[in-house]
């Protein structure tokens, strides 16, 4: 009776774990909920479709915010561009489902006067392997691609070798190999180092078979450009993943229209394997002032700073892995070429897994944690800790490549490092809605202050304004004032026929102002009337002030 119960519960902790992860919504599944949102919420919520991707799905965006329509400073959140990252697709379907269903007072007041626009999905092709009968991570779209640059198309998959239905690793003992266990957890492998004496034991390939014999696995299978390599900022080109050339494919070029059309876009945050928030690069004169930008603006730095406080704080963390930036990346061309504020966070990844110290041992003893594979090896301890099982162990095989050799499959479960069982993300959701709620309250706000109207003689006036942006972050980057890509703050006079402007202009076009930074302008006018002026940009808002010359 023991043995059936044992064997019952084993079951079922397969099947929920099985379970957990298989919460995780399609690409239809997201786009019919983000429709019944819209149905639900008409006054603050618009769906559209921007595009579509090379295999033919849709690609969806909700606008958030009291009339939708209009042009109001707004934050885009994007997710589901690098089609390994799918727990940020989900993290931005939950943003946008409780800052609908369950919006407390300060988001109302937010969506009055600001607009949060969300784009779930911009790689659906990639995303769709995760639901596929046998599941591998997929990075490119549905174009067919030569990887290997042979002449021939998709002809070297993977193959399933174990039947397990999961695409992981194999290793093959062989005395030329070049990797070896790690010294704190023998699953993972890392790559030998012969500088501290040590040998490789293993050589490593993704699972399957050399199927065009030209000595590598799996280098030419199903899945065409890399989305997030295709964007312009330091292109890759002739690089793996990159595409004929920079934003070659459907889905770059829908995102990077959609955020052309909507110059009210003043931040844009990324949720994918990589992280600028809780670390800000330091400021390099050099780089950034040189004619072709590499390194962000000092003001922009400062801005950063101040944003990756704020985020630290919302996330009660400063944990998360360093994710570095990639070549070609979408984080980093919105901010150089597009000449936004960009911010990219992993969305969720695994706490910091400390051992129970050893107290037996001396000081001599004690081994320093060896830094290779530290994230897997993070990642593991927090699997077994939580009780999680994403690990395939090793198992032998017969491999047509490797006669006579020692073939075993095994290793983390595809997807499993960066999209953890659904129950996880409800938390960070909340620590993500708090962030984007108080970044949509410190968004620039510009404001006319200090207005004065003097009489100099008969029908003789000077007006005297101030304009100050009264929000926390800036009007505009530094990016875009080099890039002269984003509208500049324009301030204007507007006179009637009985009026004559002596001095000043009848706009003034200015570039970003810093927080609590204020510019001032003056007119001399002749005659009398109605006068106004406005002040503003989409990024910023807009301001009014009137008066009457008597």
């Amino acid at each position: 009776m023991k043995i059936i119960k044992i064997a019952f519960l084993s079951g079922m902790l397969v099947y929920c774990h099985f379970f957990a992860f298989a919460q995780y919504k399609t690409t239809d599944q997201i786009i019919r909920e983000l429709q019944q949102l819209q149905g639900r919420h008409t006054s603050l919520a618009e769906f559209r479709i921007i595009g579509k991707s090379y295999g033919g799905i849709d690609l969806p965006v909700i606008l958030l915010g009291e009339n939708p329509a209009e042009v109001k400073p707004a934050i885009l959140l994007v997710a589901g561009i690098d089609g390994r990252h799918i727990s940020g697709t989900q993290l931005a379907l939950k943003i946008a489902a409780e800052t609908l269903n369950n919006p407390d007072d300060s988001i109302r007041q937010a969506l009055l006067n600001h607009h949060l626009y969300i784009i779930p999905f911009i790689n659906p092709d990639a995303l769709s392997s995760y639901f596929g009968e046998m599941r591998f991570e997929r990075r490119g779209n549905a174009r067919p691609t030569d990887h290997d640059r042979d002449g021939r198309v998709d002809e070297d998959p993977f193959e399933d070798l174990n039947r397990d239905g999961l695409i992981t690793l194999m290793r093959i003992a062989d005395p030329s190999g070049t990797h070896i266990p790690h010294p704190e957890d023998e699953r993972i492998l890392i790559q030998a180092d012969p500088s501290k004496g040590e040998k490789g034991k293993y050589l490593v390939y993704t699972e399957g078979i050399d199927n065009d014999k030209d000595g590598r696995f799996n280098e030419d299978g199903l899945g065409g450009v890399w989305i997030d390599k295709n964007f312009s900022f330091d292109y890759p080109a002739f690089s793996e993943g990159a595409g004929e050339m920079a934003v070659s494919e459907p889905e770059s070029r829908a995102l990077l229209d959609f955020i052309y059309q909507h110059p009210n876009i003043h931040t844009i945050i990324t949720l994918g394997p990589s992280n600028n928030l809780t670390k800000v690069a330091a400021y390099d004169e050099k780089q950034a002032t040189a004619r072709i930008m590499t390194s962000p603006a000092k003001a922009d730095v400062v801005a950063a700073e101040w944003v990756s406080a704020l985020f630290n704080r919302s996330m009660a963390t400063n944990e998360a892995p360093e994710l570095p930036l990639q070549r070609g990346d979408f984080v980093q061309t919105a901010y150089f070429h597009m000449g936004r504020f960009s911010y990219a966070s992993q969305g969720w990844w695994p706490p910091e897994v400390n051992l129970p110290k050893d107290t037996t041992q001396t000081n001599e003893e004690k081994v320093k944690s060896d830094e290779r594979a530290k994230n897997e090896l993070n990642f593991l301890r927090w699997a077994d800790r939580e009780g999680i099982d994403v690990f395939v162990p090793w198992q032998s095989i017969q491999h047509p490549d490797f006669p006579g050799k020692t073939v075993e499959v095994g290793g983390i479960r595809p997807f499993a490092m960066l999209n953890p069982p659904v129950v996880y993300l409800d938390t960070v959701s909340q620590y993500y809605k708090k962030f984007i709620r108080d970044l949509l309250w410190a968004s620039p706000k510009v404001e006319l202050v200090d207005a004065t109207v003097e009489q100099i003689d008969k029908q003789l006036f000077r007006i005297t304004v101030k304009v100050i942006n009264s929000g926390l972050l800036p009007t505009g980057t530094g990016s875009g004032d080099k890039l002269r890509y984003m509208p500049n703050l324009k301030t204007e006079i507007v006179l009637t026929e009985k009026q004559t402007l002596l001095s000043g202009k009848k706009h003034y076009l200015r570039g970003a102002l810093a927080p609590g930074e204020s510019v001032e302008y003056s007119w001399l006018i002749q005659g009398s009337g109605a006068v106004s002026l406005s002040t503003g940009s989409p990024a910023a808002g807009k301001a009014t002030y009137q008066t009457q010359l008597k």
